[in-house]
């Protein structure tokens, strides 16, 4: 089985900034950090007119605990891997699993896993970070958003965002589930209305 390594690497980034991606009011003491969440852009030209170094991107990524993030994703990620493989498994055959058909595909499993998430897929998702963080950041964002992210109002935020985003999720998710089980009610109706309303059947039409 092949995995696209460019999309998964996307994936990784947008999960590993989802904590730093909203900042939370701080004290008039404390500076305001900018908005850092990474994404799947193509390289830009620096917009800022004094670009931050990479060093200092990379003291960026150590304040926000970047590799710990992607840890915690990769883990995330070897839990979803049966799934994943099941899913790899023609219909036909997957109720019909030898002992041999198991051992394949755990160990294929366990091969794609190491593939595509070992250290130096981690090191290279950093690499393309930077130019990114350096597009859109000035050398000043980037030491104001150090300096948050160092102080204990930055760590503090940093260590409670999992938690408010999981809580997120438990709150939006029926919400969302809700919002589009009525919507798709509601566009299945409307075109079957337009449909009867012109005297043609909704489904394929009948050869004669």
């Amino acid at each position: 089985m092949h995995l696209p390594k460019p999309r998964l690497l996307f994936i990784v980034l947008g999960a590993a900034s989802l904590s730093a991606q909203q900042a939370q009011p701080t004290p008039a003491s404390q500076p305001n950090p900018p908005t850092v969440a990474l994404r799947a852009y193509p390289p830009a030209v620096a917009s800022a007119a004094n670009p931050p170094t990479v060093a200092e991107i990379h003291q960026l990524f150590d304040a926000l605990h970047m590799r710990e993030m992607l840890a915690g994703f990769k883990e995330n990620f070897k839990q979803t891997m049966p799934k994943i493989m099941q899913g790899a498994v023609p219909e036909e055959r997957a109720n019909n699993l030898s002992e041999e058909d198991r051992k394949f595909l755990s160990n294929l499993e366990q091969r794609v896993y190491d593939e595509m998430l070992d250290e130096k897929v981690m090191s290279r998702i950093l690499e393309l970070a930077v130019p990114i963080y350096q597009s859109h950041l000035s050398e000043e964002d980037v030491k104001g958003a150090i300096a948050y992210y160092e102080s204990p109002s930055g760590m503090h935020f940093l260590k409670e965002s999992p938690a408010m985003q999981r809580e997120m999720m438990t709150a939006i998710v029926p919400d969302v589930q809700a919002r589009m089980k009525r919507v798709a009610e509601e566009v299945q109706q409307e075109i079957k209305a337009h449909f009867e309303k012109k005297g043609e059947a909704t489904g394929p039409a009948t050869k004669q």
